[in-house]
């Protein structure tokens, strides 16, 4: 009797338990799990509404590398597996793991980005040695933005588990031009100025018009820069395929799920085939349209970064730079850093395209185009009506001109600026403009008064100070200084920037790499640091010969070409090109300046 009340008393806990009983979730705290179905994202051809032109690159794309402020763009949302399992998000602290698993967790890191293929090993078992694992995890460290130690430090664990892009990093043997130039390239670009773009697909978390507008900003950021025009197409053929899925999504490289890899892109002619060019979005993370209102990631930096693979460059060793790996956060007014200029000038040349819209061809397109905030350019374009030019080469004069040459091809030039990726040519009021070795502005010359606000005309040199983002202008025993195209002040006495200058100037250079300006009077040339804002005193002023080898004395302009490694000293109608490896004047110089440059004939 007793068993049978105590089997009886068993079986009603047991009916209790079934009826009331909760799923406990991994952590056993009673909460059921949340789990996030998967979104299955078609493949949907675009509607008939405007949508930007694009151009593609490789699978190399990431965001921003190395920052060292809190990483602000994380989604807050549980990791899933590809079933859609939360995965568990108990991982062990980096400061618990043992050497091993520290080592273990850098390996899968180095694979999975490109650093493995460094581990040449000396050995039969295809163990590296310590010394190359070493050196493998310094170059990780430079993409990092971290000190290059070569030891897995708590900085370099954390940064492993950073968003960033699924493009692997450029693995260099050689690291001597790291310094001097941060950007990367394999000279892999399109032979095209004009280039076709298509997307595919869209998020389900923002509106088509919102894709839109983000990637058509993201054009916009390298149109601005370069010659490059991109159209949007909503079928048939395209240089650039834009797409969002998910984990295995029809390549050889599957995303991760949320948080890990956000997107991917494919260099031209980097052997991917019909891949090359494109862009995938690993749709399992959180883009938005104004990343500074969500705890999540901002498609228009994303697709930026991404293009910037499109278009040929891998990622930069600057953490600063847009092409760094690792995403940045949200950036509210973003400026494409001097570094990506750079990089994108190496490959296309410097000017302002300036088109991103719909291709005028594609019929089914209707050609209204979205209210997309426009980026502003890098360099404004003149208001000025400027004449077409060819890019007829040198020695290639049309022999059935047989009217004497212009005038101008033969004067003296007042000053030249390099400004923004440009050369601009200073004559009295008048200014010539040079981009992609291309005459820009008249042949003639444009007023320069009705560019630069208030410009004081006969100027006696110009230059670019990337530290104060400010042009400077020099006359007689004056400056002015313009922030983008307007006068902010100036006339300022030239003395009152630095006692120790000369109170009035031949011409001045600027060699912003290393933040140094040279100003130059007669035989001699003082050297000013422009984070010091101090006129140097160990040994400057210098005789100009002895700082560079072949210059005369008494020149009257001078500009230095940072994409090519040449400064360009001016002396009368003629000019020196100045090597900065070699430390000499080319031969066969001087020139004249007119013919080169204004290209006259």
């Amino acid at each position: 009797m007793r068993f049978s009340t105590i089997f009886k008393v068993f079986l009603l806990l047991c009916l209790v338990n079934i009826i009331f009983a909760r799923p406990l979730n991994k952590k056993g705290n009673g909460k059921r799990r949340k789990n996030k179905k998967q979104k299955e994202v078609p493949i949907v051809e675009p509607t008939t509404s405007a949508a930007p032109s694009i151009d593609v690159g490789i699978p190399n794309a990431g965001m921003r590398e190395g920052m060292d402020r809190p990483m602000d763009g994380a989604p807050d949302m549980p990791r899933e597996d590809e079933d859609g399992n939360e995965r568990d998000e108990g991982v062990e602290p980096h400061s618990e793991m043992t050497p091993h698993q520290r080592k273990v967790k850098a390996r899968s890191y180095m694979s999975k980005y490109g650093y493995l293929q460094m581990m040449d090993s000396d050995t039969a078992d295809g163990i590296a040695s310590e010394e190359k694992e070493e050196e493998v995890i310094q170059m990780m460290q430079m993409f990092m933005g971290l000190e290059p130690t070569g030891k897995l430090t708590e900085k370099t664990m954390e940064m492993l588990d950073r968003p960033r892009c699924g493009v692997p990093d450029p693995v260099m043997a050689n690291r001597t031009n790291i310094r001097q130039r941060r950007y990367v390239h394999n000279n892999l670009r399109w032979d095209t100025n004009e280039l076709i773009f298509r997307i595919l697909n869209y998020p389900a978390e923002m509106t088509r018009e919102e894709v839109r507008t983000s990637i058509y900003k993201a054009f916009q950021v390298w149109s601005n820069v370069t010659p490059l025009r991109f159209y949007e197409v909503q079928s048939g053929y395209a240089h650039m395929y834009l797409s969002f899925g998910t984990y295995s999504h029809g390549d050889l490289y599957p995303f991760d799920g949320p948080s890990g890899t956000l997107a991917h892109a494919y260099l031209p002619k980097s052997g991917f085939g019909d891949l090359e060019g494109d862009v995938h979005f690993d749709d399992s993370e959180y883009f938005t349209f104004a990343g500074g209102d969500y705890n999540t990631f901002n498609l228009f930096q994303v697709a930026a970064h991404e293009i910037g693979h499109s278009l040929g460059l891998s990622h930069s060793f600057d953490s600063s730079a847009l092409m760094a790996p690792f995403y940045p956060g949200y950036i509210e007014n973003f400026a494409l850093p001097y570094d990506d200029i750079l990089g994108i000038a190496s490959l296309y040349g410097g000017g302002y395209g300036g088109q991103v819209g719909p291709h005028p061809s594609d019929p089914s397109y209707n050609p209204v185009e979205p209210d997309v905030p426009e980026v502003p350019p890098t360099t404004t374009p003149p208001t000025t009506t400027t004449r077409a030019t060819t890019t007829t080469e040198r020695g290639d004069r049309d022999p059935t001109n047989d009217l004497p040459p212009p005038d101008h091809c033969n004067q003296i030039f007042d000053a030249i600026g390099y400004y923004r990726g440009e050369i601009f040519i200073f004559k009295g009021d008048k200014y010539w403009r040079v981009r992609n070795n291309t005459l820009s502005s008249s042949i003639d010359g444009d007023l320069a008064s009705a560019f630069f606000q208030d410009f004081p005309g006969d100027i006696d040199g110009a230059y670019e100070s990337r530290q104060q983002n400010r042009f400077f202008v020099f006359k007689g025993k004056y400056y002015y200084v313009y922030k983008d195209l307007t006068l902010e002040s100036g006339p300022t006495p030239i003395r009152d920037l630095n006692p120790d200058l000369p109170t009035d100037i031949d011409t001045v250079l600027s060699w912003q790499q290393y933040g140094k300006t040279y100003f130059f009077k007669g035989t001699q040339v003082w050297r000013f640091d422009e984070k010091t804002q101090h006129v140097e005193t160990d040994g400057w002023p210098y005789d100009i010969s002895g700082v560079w080898r072949g210059v005369p004395h008494n020149i009257t302009a001078s500009f230095h070409d940072e994409i090519n490694d040449y400064t360009y000293f001016l002396k009368g109608s003629n000019y020196y090109r100045y090597d900065d490896y070699n430390r000499a004047v080319d031969n066969g110089y001087p020139r004249p300046f007119g013919w080169d440059f204004i290209r006259c004939y």
